[in-house]
């Protein structure tokens, strides 16, 4: 038990003072110094363990940090003890920013592609999986949560719930289906409808004004949207899921009278 403690302690270290050392702007000589005193008598330690549980990668990786740990603080000490116009400190402040470079940010950089990557790998393949099944399966709607009648718009308002977490294709099948199963899209008659889709604080609008009737399949209406179906980002982000979607619904006739008043023709 004391032995498990101790190597948590060790690697609590090795840890912290990796973080400090390359994160922190200003460090003294003192903080220097103690980090540098700390992690020498830590690897001691280590290196006395390593003796009873052996090398493997868990230990080989650590003891490649308390070297790093230590020649981190030594440079540093070194920079901050040298006059501020001395050649020696400038090719010493060359050395750390490459050593950093090529050790942390580089690296990282390399991680974050990796998984953004690997992040669009898994949205292609969980599309693929979801169009196999839908292609195959009868499509489940999306649930409904509120229907109200906007009277001086003169529309109906819908709102679905994305309770599968389905996502693109698939997500405006469920959609469509959900919608043509209320009784104002089966009334005879072309109709004008719109969807926004909604995350915590903001709205997207995935297409304006598509015309449909009570005969429209959801594969007509996913061929008039083909080209309106696009990723959306927030924070520098893509978006793959949506939670709360809406669709407005109006008589076409009224609808079209409206937009001719504004001048406005975006009828498609």
């Amino acid at each position: 038990m004391l032995k498990l403690l101790s190597i948590l302690i060790i690697v609590a270290i090795a840890l912290l003072s990796v973080i400090i050392l390359i994160t922190f702007k200003h460090l003294n000589k003192l903080i220097l110094f103690t980090t540098f005193s700390v992690n020498i008598i830590s690897l001691y330690l280590m290196i006395f363990y390593i003796q009873s549980i052996g090398w493997n990668i868990s230990t080989i990786s650590l003891f490649f940090i308390y070297l790093n740990n230590i020649f981190l603080c030594l440079i540093r000490f070194i920079i901050i003890n040298l006059p501020l116009k001395n050649k020696m400190k400038e090719f010493l402040v060359k050395i750390f920013s490459d050593y950093i470079k090529f050790c942390y940010i580089y690296p990282n950089y390399i991680l974050r592609k990796g998984l953004s990557i690997g992040y669009s790998i898994l949205n292609i393949f969980n599309n693929r999986v979801n169009n196999l099944l839908y292609d195959l399966l009868i499509i489940e709607p999306l649930n409904l949560i509120s229907k109200e009648y906007d009277s001086k718009n003169k529309n109906t308002l819908f709102t679905f719930e994305n309770n599968r977490l389905l996502d693109h294709k698939n997500l405006f099948a469920a959609l469509f289906a959900a919608l043509s199963s209320q009784e104002e899209f089966s009334k005879s008659g072309k109709k004008i409808m719109i969807v926004s889709i909604s995350t915590e604080n903001k709205t997207f609008y995935i297409h304006k004004y598509i015309i449909i009737d009570e005969n429209t399949t959801i594969y007509d209406y996913l061929e008039k949207i083909k080209n309106n179906i696009q990723t959306f980002y927030e924070s520098g982000y893509p978006i793959s899921t949506f939670n709360i979607l809406q669709i407005k619904l109006w008589n076409y006739e009224i609808m079209k009278l409206t937009l001719l008043k504004k001048g406005k023709n975006k009828i498609i």
